[in-house]
Protein backbone atom coordinates (compact mmCIF):
# COMPACT_ATOMS: atom_id res chain seq x y z
CA UNK A 1 0.00 0.00 0.00
CA UNK A 2 2.98 2.60 0.92
CA UNK A 3 6.75 2.89 -0.47
CA UNK A 4 8.45 5.62 0.87
CA UNK A 5 12.27 6.75 1.41
CA UNK A 6 14.31 7.93 4.30
CA UNK A 7 15.19 11.71 4.21
CA UNK A 8 19.39 10.59 3.12
CA UNK A 9 17.87 7.36 0.72
CA UNK A 10 19.48 4.83 2.51
CA UNK A 11 16.60 3.27 3.28
CA UNK A 12 12.69 3.01 2.47
CA UNK A 13 10.06 1.49 4.26
CA UNK A 14 6.83 -0.58 2.46
CA UNK A 15 3.75 -1.09 4.56
CA UNK A 16 0.85 -3.61 2.85
CA UNK A 17 -2.23 -5.79 3.50
CA UNK A 18 -0.32 -7.99 5.87
CA UNK A 19 -0.03 -5.67 8.50
CA UNK A 20 3.80 -5.58 8.49
CA UNK A 21 5.97 -2.66 8.15
CA UNK A 22 8.91 -3.63 6.70
CA UNK A 23 12.25 -1.20 6.36
CA UNK A 24 14.69 -1.96 3.30
CA UNK A 25 18.40 -0.92 2.78
CA UNK A 26 18.83 0.64 -0.65
CA UNK A 27 22.36 -0.41 -0.57
CA UNK A 28 22.07 -3.94 0.17
CA UNK A 29 19.16 -4.51 -2.25
CA UNK A 30 21.56 -2.88 -5.26
CA UNK A 31 24.32 -5.70 -4.27
CA UNK A 32 21.80 -8.39 -3.73
CA UNK A 33 21.22 -8.65 -7.46
CA UNK A 34 17.67 -9.15 -7.02
CA UNK A 35 17.57 -11.57 -4.24
CA UNK A 36 15.90 -8.97 -1.87
CA UNK A 37 16.30 -8.98 1.93
CA UNK A 38 14.38 -7.02 4.36
CA UNK A 39 16.30 -4.94 6.92
CA UNK A 40 13.64 -5.00 9.61
CA UNK A 41 10.11 -5.28 10.25
CA UNK A 42 7.60 -4.01 13.02
CA UNK A 43 3.82 -5.95 13.21
CA UNK A 44 2.12 -3.45 15.56
CA UNK A 45 -0.89 -2.72 13.65
CA UNK A 46 -4.01 -5.01 14.25
CA UNK A 47 -4.93 -5.52 10.37
CA UNK A 48 -3.18 -4.13 7.08
CA UNK A 49 -1.12 -1.00 7.17
CA UNK A 50 -1.62 1.72 4.01
CA UNK A 51 0.53 3.92 5.31
CA UNK A 52 4.87 4.74 6.24
CA UNK A 53 6.91 7.35 6.54
CA UNK A 54 9.92 8.61 7.48
CA UNK A 55 10.63 11.48 10.02
CA UNK A 56 12.22 14.18 8.36
CA UNK A 57 15.73 13.34 10.20
CA UNK A 58 14.98 10.03 9.56
CA UNK A 59 14.98 8.76 13.12
CA UNK A 60 11.12 7.65 13.54
CA UNK A 61 8.52 5.92 10.93
CA UNK A 62 5.04 6.87 11.53
CA UNK A 63 2.29 4.37 10.19
CA UNK A 64 -1.48 4.61 9.77
CA UNK A 65 -4.04 1.80 9.32
CA UNK A 66 -6.76 -0.07 8.88
CA UNK A 67 -7.22 -0.18 13.12
CA UNK A 68 -7.14 3.41 12.59
CA UNK A 69 -3.76 4.12 14.53
CA UNK A 70 -1.12 6.15 14.07
CA UNK A 71 1.97 4.35 15.52
CA UNK A 72 5.50 6.07 16.21
CA UNK A 73 8.26 3.43 15.52
CA UNK A 74 11.47 4.47 16.60
CA UNK A 75 14.57 3.84 13.80
CA UNK A 76 18.12 4.28 13.50
CA UNK A 77 19.44 1.59 11.70
CA UNK A 78 22.14 0.70 14.20
CA UNK A 79 23.18 -2.41 15.80
CA UNK A 80 20.28 -2.57 17.63
CA UNK A 81 17.92 -2.98 14.80
CA UNK A 82 18.92 -6.17 13.84
CA UNK A 83 16.99 -7.99 9.92
CA UNK A 84 13.77 -9.37 11.29
CA UNK A 85 13.53 -7.85 14.49
CA UNK A 86 9.60 -7.43 15.55
CA UNK A 87 8.49 -6.27 18.72
CA UNK A 88 4.94 -7.58 18.20
CA UNK A 89 4.36 -8.86 22.04
CA UNK A 90 6.48 -6.23 23.58
CA UNK A 91 3.96 -4.06 21.83
CA UNK A 92 0.86 -5.90 22.96
CA UNK A 93 2.35 -6.10 26.52
CA UNK A 94 3.60 -2.73 26.75
CA UNK A 95 0.80 -0.50 25.19
CA UNK A 96 -2.40 -0.06 27.52
CA UNK A 97 -5.16 2.53 26.00
CA UNK A 98 -1.98 4.32 24.24
CA UNK A 99 0.03 4.80 27.38
CA UNK A 100 3.99 2.73 27.47
CA UNK A 101 6.89 3.55 29.66
CA UNK A 102 8.65 4.00 26.81
CA UNK A 103 12.48 2.33 26.14
CA UNK A 104 14.45 1.57 23.75
CA UNK A 105 12.66 -0.28 20.69
CA UNK A 106 9.14 0.67 22.04
CA UNK A 107 6.39 1.71 19.72
CA UNK A 108 3.87 4.77 20.50
CA UNK A 109 0.92 5.60 19.82
CA UNK A 110 0.39 9.31 18.47
CA UNK A 111 -3.01 9.31 17.78
CA UNK A 112 -6.40 8.14 16.14
CA UNK A 113 -8.97 8.63 13.62
CA UNK A 114 -12.82 7.68 13.27
CA UNK A 115 -12.00 5.81 10.60
CA UNK A 116 -9.09 3.76 8.53
CA UNK A 117 -5.82 5.73 8.08
CA UNK A 118 -4.82 6.36 4.40
CA UNK A 119 -1.78 8.25 4.20
CA UNK A 120 0.50 10.19 6.25
CA UNK A 121 2.79 13.47 5.71
CA UNK A 122 5.02 15.56 7.50
CA UNK A 123 5.79 18.96 6.89
CA UNK A 124 9.10 20.04 6.06
CA UNK A 125 10.09 23.45 7.81
CA UNK A 126 8.01 22.62 10.99
CA UNK A 127 7.09 19.93 13.15
CA UNK A 128 3.98 18.84 11.98
CA UNK A 129 2.31 16.07 10.90
CA UNK A 130 -1.18 15.66 8.34
CA UNK A 131 -2.71 12.33 8.45
CA UNK A 132 -5.77 11.39 6.05
CA UNK A 133 -8.05 8.61 6.79
CA UNK A 134 -11.39 6.88 5.85
CA UNK A 135 -13.20 9.21 8.63
CA UNK A 136 -13.07 11.95 5.31
CA UNK A 137 -10.62 13.95 7.55
CA UNK A 138 -7.33 15.23 7.18
CA UNK A 139 -5.95 15.83 10.71
CA UNK A 140 -3.10 17.94 12.14
CA UNK A 141 -0.73 16.77 14.46
CA UNK A 142 2.05 19.37 16.26
CA UNK A 143 5.25 17.51 17.56
CA UNK A 144 7.11 20.10 18.85
CA UNK A 145 7.05 18.60 22.39
CA UNK A 146 7.86 15.27 20.28
CA UNK A 147 6.52 12.29 18.74
CA UNK A 148 5.27 10.99 21.90
CA UNK A 149 3.64 14.14 22.80
CA UNK A 150 1.91 14.52 19.52
CA UNK A 151 -1.51 17.22 20.42
CA UNK A 152 -4.15 17.04 17.61
CA UNK A 153 -4.49 20.90 16.16
CA UNK A 154 -7.40 20.59 14.37
CA UNK A 155 -9.37 17.97 11.95
CA UNK A 156 -9.70 19.72 8.31
CA UNK A 157 -13.06 18.89 6.43
CA UNK A 158 -14.36 19.20 2.79
CA UNK A 159 -13.98 15.83 0.81
CA UNK A 160 -17.31 14.09 0.33
CA UNK A 161 -15.53 10.50 1.06
CA UNK A 162 -12.23 9.01 2.54
CA UNK A 163 -9.64 10.51 1.87
CA UNK A 164 -7.11 8.59 0.13
CA UNK A 165 -3.50 10.40 0.05
CA UNK A 166 -2.27 13.53 1.58
CA UNK A 167 0.94 15.70 0.97
CA UNK A 168 2.15 18.36 3.18
CA UNK A 169 2.80 21.51 0.83
CA UNK A 170 6.98 21.77 0.31
CA UNK A 171 7.86 24.82 2.60
CA UNK A 172 4.52 25.34 3.70
CA UNK A 173 3.40 24.04 6.76
CA UNK A 174 -0.12 25.51 6.60
CA UNK A 175 -1.09 23.93 3.44
CA UNK A 176 -2.08 19.84 2.94
CA UNK A 177 -2.43 18.77 -0.68
CA UNK A 178 -5.15 15.98 -0.21
CA UNK A 179 -7.11 14.07 -2.69
CA UNK A 180 -9.98 11.21 -2.08
CA UNK A 181 -12.82 9.18 -3.06
CA UNK A 182 -15.30 12.13 -4.30
CA UNK A 183 -12.51 12.65 -6.86
CA UNK A 184 -11.38 15.92 -5.67
CA UNK A 185 -7.99 17.16 -4.97
CA UNK A 186 -8.11 19.72 -2.36
CA UNK A 187 -5.27 22.18 -1.17
CA UNK A 188 -6.30 22.74 2.32
CA UNK A 189 -5.32 25.66 4.12
CA UNK A 190 -5.30 26.81 8.41
CA UNK A 191 -3.88 29.27 10.45
CA UNK A 192 -0.50 27.75 12.09
CA UNK A 193 2.47 29.75 13.32
CA UNK A 194 5.94 28.73 11.34
CA UNK A 195 8.78 27.29 13.02
CA UNK A 196 12.53 26.02 11.93
CA UNK A 197 12.46 23.99 15.04
CA UNK A 198 13.49 20.25 13.48
CA UNK A 199 10.86 17.29 14.71
CA UNK A 200 12.09 16.07 17.74
CA UNK A 201 12.29 12.20 17.94
CA UNK A 202 14.83 9.56 18.57
CA UNK A 203 15.36 6.17 19.49
CA UNK A 204 14.10 6.47 22.97
CA UNK A 205 10.83 8.35 23.07
CA UNK A 206 8.77 9.13 26.56
CA UNK A 207 5.10 9.88 26.57
CA UNK A 208 1.62 9.11 27.55
CA UNK A 209 -0.64 9.88 24.18
CA UNK A 210 -4.70 9.67 24.03
CA UNK A 211 -6.95 7.95 21.44
CA UNK A 212 -9.31 9.98 22.44
CA UNK A 213 -9.74 13.38 20.72
CA UNK A 214 -12.44 16.06 20.97
CA UNK A 215 -14.94 17.20 18.00
CA UNK A 216 -14.14 20.68 18.96
CA UNK A 217 -10.83 21.06 16.84
CA UNK A 218 -13.15 20.37 13.93
CA UNK A 219 -12.61 23.48 12.04
CA UNK A 220 -13.81 24.55 8.23
CA UNK A 221 -11.06 25.67 6.25
CA UNK A 222 -10.15 27.84 2.98
CA UNK A 223 -9.78 25.35 -0.07
CA UNK A 224 -8.73 25.71 -3.46
CA UNK A 225 -10.82 22.43 -5.33
CA UNK A 226 -9.37 20.81 -8.44
CA UNK A 227 -12.34 19.14 -9.96
CA UNK A 228 -12.19 16.32 -12.28
CA UNK A 229 -12.23 17.22 -16.23
CA UNK A 230 -15.44 16.08 -17.42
Amino acid sequence: HSVRFSPDDRWFVTAGEDGVVRVWNVQAIRASEGNYREFQRFEGHDGPVYAAAFSPDGNTIVTGGRDRRLLAIPFDGGETNQPGYSPAEDIRQRLSDGAVEAGDNDVLVLGAHDGAVRSVSFADEAPILFSAGQDHAVRVWDLSAGLGEARLLKTLRGHGGWVSDCVAMPGDPNSVLSGGYDRRVRLMARSMTSTSNPVKSSSRISATPSLSRSARNTMSVPQVTISPSR
